[in-house]
């Protein structure tokens, strides 16, 4: 797949997470910004697979909040 199709990028992801590590996660971010794909990428001390909107650290709670966020930066959605 050529860089100019693929999306903008936002990656979430938990150092505890065994399903899918923190490092292939940074690899993958990594690879996206040497090939120019607009990408944001957050990994959180506490979380594991698919943390999604459970309670698995105090500062994990917030991507939804970065997600949004960056959105706004990317003009995908207007905001304040």
């Amino acid at each position: 797949m050529k860089a100019k199709n693929l999306p903008p990028m936002f990656i979430v992801n938990g150092q505890e997470d065994t399903d899918t590590p923190a490092e292939l996660c940074a690899r993958f971010y990594s690879t996206l910004c040497r090939i120019k794909v607009p990408a944001e990428l957050h990994i959180y001390l506490k979380g594991t697979h698919g943390f999604t909107l459970g309670f698995q650290g105090h500062s994990t709670v917030h991507w939804t909040d970065s997600f949004v966020d960056w959105l706004k930066d990317i003009n995908m959605i207007q905001g304040k």
